[in-house]
């Protein structure tokens, strides 16, 4: 049997001297060629019919699949008519991933362009970058569109400056367009004056500012029209970005570098802050996509990144549909990551020289017997309803008095690394319990954190406290206070102008102790240089958001011999005469996945970080004991 392949025009595999119908019934077909059976839209006579808009990688998995097996199961030949037509795209875009993959092995035949390109941005910048920090730089000014995965803390917004000190001492740009959320706004003013010094003023344009305050969307459309050529930093949310996207889109594609730092804030695929970054990013010369967690739920998260760096050459490259990349096959995990290899540069904290973190310290705090005796009627209440029982729990642990409170859906924003439908609303408990939950103020674990921040501070150790629900922050901030500890909340109901202001106190030793949760501030603040202790009071099931905020106290920048010290609060119940502690549970799960993830760091490959149902069976592991067993 003869296979004639033509994937140009009209995608399809001709099956000659030989018959079509026994073909189809072939183990051949059912089991060893995958790849083609799933770019596959049906026969006609006797020849496969592949989709019509076929990519490059989708085009070179079939040919693969073909090649291994046809020296035992077939003769093959292509249509070589048909290929030439996309031949010549092709070799343009695989010049490009060739480039990005020297640059990203240092090859010898990049070294020359890299010491030129070094020599301009030392002589541009007075805080020097580091060797690895310098090649990201010279990466993402080679590549022109290109993704940094290089782990929170390890001075992505620094080599960022560095390839725009290049472009602008080449007169290829005149200013950066930065999107990102607003507690990053400081990071990049800071991050400019540290690289740039009194060499290169700070113009920046920022529509939070106190002197917008209150300016209409037309006003701002004005000055970004009018006046933009009197700023070299543009600074802007991605919440803003909807109503301003035609402006910022003009912007980007003159003489403009586009950065979308914590890209991940768009992932979602047809979301209205996703079709402006598209939009932004459609016409624009230079753009740079930071994210150190570039897929926190699926490889879905990648879908609209690739569209942001690529949007007209996705199809032809990449085409990754949605449906593949949210379940993809083992197979196609390799396929998608050997693609974006040439894409993305990644650097972690360790090949940066940054001093390990201390092992995390460990509190077991035993429940008392009325908590005892709330954990049994919860798990009763809500024995079917595993989510509504973490956060019953968490309640329980944290403040009592919240179990005889409705929750709101503002109130678990964040829990979890994906939104979960039907967990709210969740009712007040019995008022048969309600003299059960007066009799616990505070709780046992809140006592422990009061004692263990207490300790810390009187040894002369600022900290930074991370809950999850704002009536435990609010707790932490009275007792901490009556001893006579200036402590502060930021959380997400804080402005942006009081949020810099109880940063700037907390960096200049006015706050003791900053109580917060990660949702608002696990990202895009650098904390290190002032505190090196966090206590976990609350901490959620959400892998991105503990790794993130790690991250806050443990960066680049950090002396050798500095410690970084984590404390882990784990509240502790009897459970059938055993030990057990969701916290614990919570803690143990989310370890192993962030070394799955810093392991995948290593290879270079791209790991998910989500919760599954398996995730959750495990925090509820041994929680009812016999009872489980029965059922």
């Amino acid at each position: 049997m003869r296979l004639r392949v033509q994937l140009g025009d009209s995608p399809r595999i001709h099956i000659e001297d030989g018959d079509a119908e026994s073909f189809r019934r072939s183990a051949l077909w059912k089991l060893r060629m995958p790849a083609v059976r799933r770019n596959a839209v049906g026969f006609d006579g006797d020849a496969i019919l592949l989709k019509q808009d076929l990519s490059r990688v989708e085009r070179k998995a079939v040919t693969e699949c073909l090649e291994r097996l046809a020296p035992q199961a077939f003769e093959l030949t292509y249509n070589q008519a048909a290929e030439a037509a996309t031949s010549g795209q092709d070799s343009l875009l695989d010049e490009k991933s060739r480039v990005g993959l020297a640059v990203k092995a240092h090859s010898a035949e990049v070294l020359p362009e890299y010491l030129e390109f070094k020599q301009v941005v030392d002589d541009a910048m007075v805080r020097p970058l580091r060797e690895r920090q310098m090649w990201d730089a010279f990466y993402m000014c080679t590549m022109r569109s290109s993704a940094n995965f290089s782990v929170p803390g390890s001075g992505k917004t620094a080599s960022t400056l560095g390839t725009f000190a290049y472009l602008r001492e080449r007169r290829l740009v005149r200013r950066l367009l930065v999107i990102c959320p607003k507690n990053a706004f400081g990071s990049w003013r800071d991050e400019w004056a540290a690289c740039f010094g009194n060499g290169l003023e700070c113009r920046s344009l920022c529509f939070h500012d106190e002197r917008f305050a209150g300016a209409s969307t037309a006003a701002k459309r004005r000055e970004l029209k009018l006046n933009a050529g009197r700023y070299n930093l543009i600074l802007i949310n991605y919440e803003s970005t909807v109503g301003l996207a035609d402006e910022l889109g003009e912007l980007a594609s003159a003489q403009t570098m586009l950065v979308f730092d914590e890209v991940h804030k768009v992932k979602q695929i047809g979301g209205v802050r996703a079709s402006s970054a598209l939009e932004i990013a459609s016409d624009a010369q230079y753009v740079v996509a930071l994210t150190g967690t570039p897929i926190p739920n699926s490889y879905c998260d990648l879908y609209n990144l690739l569209h942001i760096l690529y949007p007209h050459d996705y199809d032809s490259f990449f085409g990754f549909r949605p449906k593949r990349l949210a379940k993809p096959s083992d197979q196609e995990m390799r396929e998608i990551n050997e693609s974006l290899q040439p894409f993305f540069c990644r650097t972690n904290k360790t090949s940066l020289g940054v001093p390990a973190a201390s092992s995390d310290l460990l509190y077991r705090v035993p429940a008392t017997s009325v908590e005892q005796h709330l954990l049994d009627h919860l798990k009763w209440e809500y024995r079917h309803d595993g989510l509504a029982l973490i956060i019953r729990i968490l309640q329980l642990e944290s403040d009592p008095s919240m179990l005889g409170l409705g929750l709101g859906s503002d109130e678990i924003e964040g829990l979890f690394d994906e939104e979960r439908e039907g967990i709210l609303p969740l009712d007040p408990l019995p008022e048969e319990l309600e003299s059960l939950v007066a009799q616990k103020q505070p709780s046992s674990k809140t006592d422990e954190c009061v004692m263990l921040a207490d300790q810390l501070l009187g040894e002369g150790k600022p900290l930074i406290i991370w809950c999850f629900f704002k009536r435990s922050m609010r707790n932490l901030r009275s007792h901490l206070r009556r001893l006579g500890w200036m402590a502060e909340i930021i959380d997400g109901g804080v402005d942006q102008q009081s949020r810099d202001t109880i940063l700037g106190q907390f960096k200049a030793g006015g706050v003791d102790a900053l109580i917060t949760n990660p949702h608002t501030l696990a990202e895009s603040v650098s904390l290190h240089s002032v505190c090196h202790d966090a206590i976990y009071f609350e901490y959620s099931y959400n892998l991105v958001h503990l790794l993130q905020s790690k991250d806050r106290i443990h960066r680049l920048g950090l002396p050798q011999g500095q410690y970084t010290q984590y404390h882990f609060l784990q509240s502790v119940f009897d459970v059938d005469g055993a030990d057990w502690s969701l916290d614990e549970n919570i803690y143990n799960r989310l370890s192993e996945k962030e070394q799955t993830m810093l392991d995948a760091i290593d290879r270079g490959v791209l790991e998910v970080g989500s919760t599954d149902d398996h995730d959750l069976e495990m925090v509820f592991e041994g929680l009812f004991g016999s009872e489980q067993d029965e059922s």
